[in-house]
Parts: structure tokens; sequence; C-alpha cells
């Protein structure tokens, strides 16, 4: 017979792990706010878990159906108080840190015999709770497992909550990876081939505005030659070489001369 650990004895050494005893209350905050990414009790059978949760934190309680016995006791209804003692440190909790309950859930899980939940009066007073506290709940039984059945792995006696950053499925993550990198393939070469045509129009356009420039100065250079053979065969004269012609003789009338 192989043995598979179940999900409780998995998470119970992780350093992320906060573990809830029966019989006990523990509140915890995730990440940022908190280093737990997980929440868990285990070993159910026949127990009520309790609590509430929002993506800042989460309450979890886990109330036995009577307190231990190995202490004596002369409270008549031990049970009944302990109930009512631990909804009352659930409720502590979740007032003492209402800013971190925004839209808080609440749930409630028992334990059912043959389809019929077995403690009515954990859930009537766990959704009593929630209803005074103005939280919306759902609820979920379980099986209880017989006495004398061996079961090693007991799923449904194991409740487990996470932050969402560890609740994350690896495989949208591979996903997202997959569909990243088709779309860079598929972008990446189009891209490419408008940049270099781009490119190209680019060059050629200075190609063009170079090859003007370079007839222009030809044109101006052979116009240069051809005006200076002119003027070597005096076919032309120069303005810097013209004679400016003396102003006109002032002529004095007669009679002042």
């Amino acid at each position: 017979m192989s043995y598979r650990r179940s999900l409780y004895e998995r998470v119970q050494g992780r350093d992320d792990t906060t573990l809830v005893i029966p019989n006990g209350v523990r509140i915890v905050f995730w990440p940022p706010n908190g280093d737990t990414r997980m929440l868990a009790t285990g070993c159910l059978n026949g127990s009520t878990a309790v609590g509430m949760y929002s993506p800042y934190a989460a309450i979890l309680g886990h109330i036995l159906p009577t307190p231990s016995l190995r202490v004596p006791t002369g409270d008549e209804y031990p049970g009944t108080d302990n109930l009512y003692a631990m909804l009352q440190q659930v409720r502590d909790l979740y007032e003492m840190n209402r800013p971190m309950f925004p839209e808080a859930q609440g749930f409630v899980v028992v334990a059912a015999q043959q389809g019929e939940v077995a403690l009515e009066q954990h859930l009537r007073a766990a959704e009593a709770l929630f209803r005074r506290l103005g939280v919306s709940a759902w609820g979920e039984p379980y099986e209880v497992v017989p006495s004398g059945v061996l079961d090693l792995t007991s799923p449904p006696h194991t409740l487990i909550m996470g932050s969402a950053t560890w609740a994350v499925p690896c495989g949208v993550l591979g996903a997202i990876v997959v569909i990243g990198t088709l779309f860079f393939f598929w972008w990446f070469p189009r891209t490419f081939k408008r940049g270099v045509k781009v490119d190209n129009e680019r060059l050629e356009v200075l190609e063009g505005d170079d090859r003007e420039a370079r007839r222009r100065e030809n044109r101006e250079t052979i116009e240069r030659f051809k005006r200076a053979r002119a003027v070597e065969r005096g076919e032309v004269v120069e303005l810097n070489e013209q004679q400016v012609p003396p102003p006109p003789v002032y002529l004095a009338p007669p009679e002042y001369k």
C-alpha cells in the first residue's frame, strides 16, 4: 500500500504557513502586510471551521464539538459554551481589524453524517454571527469518517486558505509566457522590416539631395571656368576692372569768368 502525503501534511513544514490547532482561532495578514501565504487546519473530523477572509487578511477558528474533558469542569453545557466563546473570539478579531476586511467573505464548514448536518447548532450560531456583522457567508458540509475506518489522507477534513499571490496557477503563468513569446516572434520581424524600409527611404532621400547638391556645385564650377576663359579673351569685362568715368566738369556762367 502506497502512502501519498495529504496537502495539509505538505504545507505543515512551510515557513509561510500558519496552522490553527483544534479549538483555536488565528488571524493572519497576507503579503505585503504579513509573511503568511497559507492559513490551514486539519483533523476536522467532527469539528466545525468558522472564519472570514479578504484580499488582505483571514481569520480561521477550529471549534471542537466539546472541549477537552481531561480537565474536570462543572459546566452543564460545555459544548454550547465553548461554541459561543470561540465565535466571540472570531468576532473580536474581526472588529479589531475591520479595516483589513473590506467586503469580507465569511464561511462555515460543518460535519455531516449520511448527508445530514451533524451539529445544527454550530451552523445556526455561525450564520447568526455573520448576519450581525453584516458579512455575506457560505457554508459547506463534509462527511465524517466513521470510527474504526482508516483514512490516511482525509481530504475532506482539511481546510486551507491561501493568498492570491500563492494561489495563482502555474498553468496561467505558463500560458502568459507562451503567448508573450509568440507575440514577440510575430511582432519583431514586421517591425524590423518596417524600420529597414523607412531607413532605406530616408537614405534614398539623402542620396538624392546629395546628388542634386553635387550637380549644382558642378554647374557653378563650370560657369566660373567659362567666365574666367571669357575674361582672358577680353570678351567680358569684370566689374572690378571697368573704368568709372570722371564726374562732369562744372562750367561757370560767363558773367562769373
